[in-house]
């Protein structure tokens, strides 16, 4: 007979079972699958190690492991556990590349405030050494701003004019208008000479055709000081062009001097 010790999870104890030499581990597990709830175990040896189950108990004493003690085998059992979906060497990997980049940029910011071996910073360096390449490129951006001035206007200039200017001939229409207008004072005379007595008179439909003859009228008067409006809006742009083409001139003038100085 052998003594088997068997160490359990909690809330469960250590617990001893005597069993046959010829008893398999597949027994063993027999005997506690009764004993525990029902679950997914797993027995092996104290170490961790696992044990095959057709193994018999004699065979285990038999092993280097037990050899100075040949009265009892020592097993663990414990429940199995899912294992987890992994990941987690990722994550080291990008906290490390995370804690690099954070050292990295320290030590950028620990060396611009340095000093030189003439005592100056640094950062006092590069920061003058921006503002000559800013004063460098400033003539370069104005020229730039001028052109797209200059395009924009020119644009404005080229686009065709809001409506044509039109000749008004219609005769016919003129004599029309005339006819409607010495219509309606008479009519109106005549409505006033009848109601002296009544002071509210209602105006008919007549009135309000008429008006809307008179509104077309209007609508044509100011296309026409539209377009008249439009050819000197362009005048003055391209006088306004003209003008910067002078200034642009005399700043390469300006510029080539300055060279010359500096040669």
């Amino acid at each position: 007979m052998i003594n088997n010790i068997i160490t359990t999870f909690p809330p469960f104890k250590t617990i001893s079972v005597v069993l046959s030499d010829t008893s398999s581990i597949k027994d063993l597990e027999d005997y506690l699958s009764t004993t525990f709830p029902p679950g997914n175990y797993l027995l092996s040896h104290f170490s961790g190690r696992p044990i095959h189950s057709k193994k018999t108990l004699a065979s285990l004493l038999n092993c280097s492991q037990y050899s100075d003690e040949k009265d009892f085998c020592i097993f663990r059992y414990v429940p199995r556990v899912l294992g987890g979906k992994g990941g987690f060497g990722s994550q080291l990997r990008a906290a490390g590349g995370r804690m690099s980049s954070r050292k990295k940029r320290g030590e950028e910011e620990n060396k611009l405030s340095c000093r030189d071996l003439n005592g100056r910073r640094i950062r006092k360096i590069k920061e003058a050494e921006e503002l000559a390449k800013y004063i460098e490129t400033a003539p370069v951006r104005k020229r730039e701003i001028l052109a797209e001035r200059k395009q924009r206007l020119q644009a404005i200039i080229d686009a065709e004019p809001l409506s044509q200017r039109i000749k008004f001939d219609d005769n016919e229409y003129l004599e029309k208008n005339e006819m409607i207008i010495d219509d309606v004072k008479n009519t109106v005379k005549l409505m006033m000479e009848k109601s002296k007595d009544n002071p509210k008179i209602v105006l008919t439909n007549n009135f309000d055709n008429i008006s809307q003859s008179l509104n077309t009228t209007k609508e044509q008067n100011t296309n026409f000081v539209s377009s008249k409006v439009l050819n000197s809006l362009t005048t003055k742009v391209s006088r306004r062009t003209n003008k910067w083409d002078q200034e642009e001139f005399v700043f390469s003038d300006d510029d080539n001097n300055d060279k010359l100085e500096i040669e």
